[in-house]
């Protein structure tokens, strides 16, 4: 790397940033000799979104450059490899084309070395797995990786030990916070309780949440309260976009979490739309797929690694509401015959812990702590582990 080429890679950050107080602090708490920090969520959480703006924060702690790099792990456009990933790193560190080996093992070798004995923040955004983001850990001790994914990327933690953070959909003070940023303080506190009812129909998810305000934005005649019954009149799943910017769309994010399943856990996926009720078991799960109550159904812990759905309870598996009418609309492939009989309560009554639908609670369970459900901390191997909420 030339000496005085110091790569300033970093994506501007979110403007009015809120929010994620508490990964926040969990970021912060991260040795800095951590090897790597991993953050994890659903399509549309905003791991990209945190991962800017901590990697802005600490940014004076690594002088000797920050890189950044989309690896396009969960896009419209194919993933790179890591060999297309290592070149672009190597050159972005000053290192000439003509002079980065072609053998993938070379490439870590030389990548290594030009990091060693330096100080280099680098933003891994997007990867596919582990397999995907391994190579481009640097080994320094000076140097941190920051990667996002929406795989739980469970390998990576147990082997190179990397502290992890899951996020969850926002709190729904922070939701309306975020409404607030976007629209401003006045126009939300003025209509407070559509922006409440705004937040809901969201789900929380602040992709869903820019959106949404996005558009209000455009329109300033419009009140929130007018927007939700516009929202909740139509195709949800289908208003929530960008004109112009398809891939903005929280659909098109779902769509490619989705296409990366097998076939059966696709499946699965699907007929978890149909049946009534927010949760299931393992069982109705394995009753669902026409095994035995007792088998195995590692399809879950596909959904489960890809963030299609979440075990608030253990044993119980859901998708937050965009994600369970994501489910719904894909379950319209399925025949008839089968969306009739799983949609039929007498019939699903049968299955093994399926939940009747029931009112949304106005509020967390009692017992519930709200603030550390949002975000799940994973320690390194080594370290005990501390217990955390799962709800």
């Amino acid at each position: 790397m030339a000496q005085d080429w110091m790569p300033r890679q970093l994506a501007s950050d979110i403007s009015g940033f809120t929010g994620r107080a508490d990964a926040l602090v969990l970021l912060a708490g991260i040795r800095r000799d951590a090897p790597a920090t991993v953050i994890t969520g659903t399509a549309g959480i905003g791991k990209t979104a945190l991962a800017v703006h901590w990697a802005h924060q600490v940014a004076a702690h690594y002088p000797d450059g920050q890189l950044y790099l989309d690896l396009r792990g969960r896009a419209t456009d194919p993933a790179l490899t890591a060999s297309e990933a290592l070149s672009l790193l190597l050159q972005s560190l000053g290192v000439p084309g003509e002079q980065i080996p072609l053998d993938l093992n070379l490439q870590m070798g030389l990548y290594r070395s030009v990091l060693a004995n330096r100080r280099v923040l680098v933003v891994l955004d997007n990867a596919l797995d582990v397999a995907h983001v391994r190579p481009l850990l640097p080994s320094g001790h000076n140097c941190h990786a920051l990667v996002t994914s929406r795989d739980t990327l469970t390998g990576l933690v147990v082997r190179e030990g990397p502290a992890r953070i899951s996020l969850d959909t926002l709190a729904p003070a922070e939701s309306v916070d975020l409404l607030a940023v976007q629209l401003g303080r006045d126009r939300v506190d003025a209509e407070l309780r559509g922006a409440e009812e705004l937040a809901e129909l969201c789900a929380h998810l602040p992709l869903a949440l820019r959106i949404a305000a996005a558009n209000l934005a455009a329109r300033p005649a419009q009140s929130l309260a007018g927007m939700v019954a516009e929202l909740g009149g139509t195709d949800l799943l289908a208003r929530l976009q960008v004109v112009g910017d398809a891939e903005s769309a929280v659909a098109a994010a779902f769509d490619l979490s989705y296409r990366s399943l097998t076939a059966e856990a696709q499946r699965l996926f699907r007929l978890l739309g149909v049946i009534p009720g927010p949760e299931a078991s393992r069982e109705a799960a394995a009753v669902l797929l026409g095994r035995e109550l007792s088998a195995p159904v590692p399809e879950l812990d596909e959904l489960l690694a890809a963030h299609l759905l979440s075990e608030p309870i253990p044993g119980r598996y859901r998708s937050h509401d965009l994600l369970a009418l994501y489910a719904k609309q894909l379950a319209g492939t399925e025949p008839q015959e089968t969306r009739a009989r799983l949609g039929d309560p007498g019939t699903t009554r049968g299955l093994p812990c399926v939940r009747e639908p029931r009112e949304r609670p106005s509020g967390p369970p009692p017992g519930h702590d709200q603030s550390r459900r949002r975000q799940r901390f994973d320690r390194p191997p080594g370290l005990p582990p501390e217990p955390v909420s799962l709800a």
